[in-house]
């Protein structure tokens, strides 16, 4: 998780403590097709962190 932008890290964890989209975005103060598209590419680079990894 170092690894990831402070910008992905802090999405991914407000994902994963259960806040939807919508709350993320109001928290963020951002569209929330930028909380989706920071979704996306978060996950996909720590996937390929985790595959580099192994």
């Amino acid at each position: 998780m170092r690894s990831l932008s402070d910008n992905e890290r802090r999405i991914l964890e407000l994902v994963g403590v259960g806040y939807s989209y919508e709350e993320i975005a109001k928290m963020e103060e951002v569209p929330i097709g930028t909380v989706r598209s920071r979704i996306h590419h978060a996950r996909r680079r720590l996937e390929q962190l985790l595959k580099d990894d192994e």
